[in-house]
């Protein structure tokens, strides 16, 4: 059980007309949310999305939690970031071949596969990746994996759905930030939010970084 917040927020007036690119940052905003929502739900320690560019699947977009934070070398990379200058054709790997199929592909531990099943097995065994999922959605595909064991993919159609919600709040009420609060373990804790475009450029033009929100700020508090 768990409930929505979402508020409205003041605005320049430089940031209540956007040019026409931020519909692709809009975008981006979204499979943000996406990828750490996913981790949330999963228990993940990371996430990816890859898209297809010129016959080529490659990351736009990643998300390391604090706890997959402690999985990197001692440069400071970590295997999603190594993993961003990696690119595949349509059907190459566990994330070309959920592409290829728009479904999703599961594996208990990676570092028990072949390089030519895997392209990535090297850095898998780096950094002690052991399970991974991937779904295709939203034109590209999510990967989401962990140190630990799987025994089967965890489901994060439910994590995908309620960035959808949240962000459709936002529109429709004119808020600019919605949270999901939920119950677990006796407390509420926020699992999922969204920032709208907007917003997020208020605060990168304000503070020179947008990282830091009220809402991101939230996912701290239990209540």
């Amino acid at each position: 059980m768990g409930g929505v917040a979402c508020s409205r927020c003041g605005q320049d007036e430089e940031t209540k007309y956007m040019p026409s690119y931020y519909g692709k940052f809009e975008e981006d905003v979204k499979i943000s949310a996406n990828l750490r929502a996913i981790c949330d739900i999963s228990g993940a320690a990371y996430a990816l999305f890859w898209v297809l560019s010129q016959d080529q699947l490659s990351i736009a977009s990643h998300f390391v939690t604090p706890k997959g934070a402690a999985v990197k070398d001692e440069d400071g990379a970590s295997f999603a970031t190594k993993s961003r200058g990696i690119a595949l054709r349509v059907g190459q790997g566990l994330a070309g071949r959920a592409f290829a199929s728009k479904g999703a592909e599961f594996v208990p531990d990676a570092c028990a596969l072949s390089a030519a099943s895997f392209p990535r097995l090297s850095l898998a065994k780096e950094f002690g990746i052991r399970s991974m999922g991937f779904v295709f959605r939203d034109g590209g595909v999510y990967e989401y994996g962990t140190d630990q064991v799987w025994e089967s993919l965890p489901e994060v159609s439910t994590a995908l759905d309620l960035t959808t919600v949240l962000k459709t709040a936002c529109e429709a009420s004119g808020a600019c930030y919605t949270m999901f609060w939920a119950e677990s373990g006796g407390k509420l804790s926020v699992i999922s939010h969204y920032n709208t475009p907007e917003r997020l450029a208020e605060i990168e033009a304000k503070h020179g970084s947008s990282k830091q929100t009220f809402a991101t700020l939230s996912r701290a508090t239990t209540l």
